[in-house]
């Protein structure tokens, strides 16, 4: 058996904890371009952002490595976080009976969101990531009145039923 002397465990030790600071810090992200599906929606459809992002990440799916998500503003101030999600496109096709999905293009971030009043609205992305955080700069978009009742959930005024977001029943 072979020994080490403490002073050598030592200096591995302190060696190993400057591998980070030695290797550089992790760079700040950077929000590339920020582009809206449209300039408007009808209430309850659907608004999406596609966003291009020069950041450096392992996991994708790991929010304390990368943390993508919007800011929605209504005009009354009121503010509601939508997380954003990693998208990649496929092309699906079956071959010997067997279907088989092929990756098209990169991945892109995205952000979707479905507002419940038609007014216009303030967009902003913000990532985080070991390296630091960035904002986007705001996007516009309208929220048209439409037909649709909303969402369906339990009722605010009897939780045995459901009812849409306008509180009309559901049965």
């Amino acid at each position: 058996m072979m020994r080490v002397p403490l002073s050598s465990c030592l200096s591995a030790l302190m060696a190993l904890a400057l591998v980070p600071a030695a290797a550089g810090e992790a760079r700040r992200p950077r929000i590339l371009d920020v582009r809206p599906s449209a300039g408007a929606t009808d209430t309850f459809g659907t608004f999406e952002l596609t966003v291009r992002l020069d950041a450096e990440y392992q996991n994708p799916y790991d929010p304390d490595d990368i943390d993508l998500a919007a800011d929605v503003t209504d005009p009354a101030g009121q503010v509601r976080r939508v997380n954003g999600f990693l998208y990649q496109e496929y092309d699906r096709t079956l071959k010997d009976g067997k279907e088989l999905l092929v990756a098209r293009g990169e991945p892109v971030w995205k952000v979707r969101c479905a507002p419940a009043t038609p007014v216009e609205h303030s967009v902003q992305v913000r990532v985080s990531t070991r390296g630091g955080e960035a904002t986007g700069a705001p996007v516009r978009f309208t929220a048209r009145p439409s037909r649709s009742q909303g969402f369906i959930g339990v009722s605010r005024r009897n939780p045995r039923y459901f009812e849409f977001s306008t509180g009309r029943p559901y049965f």
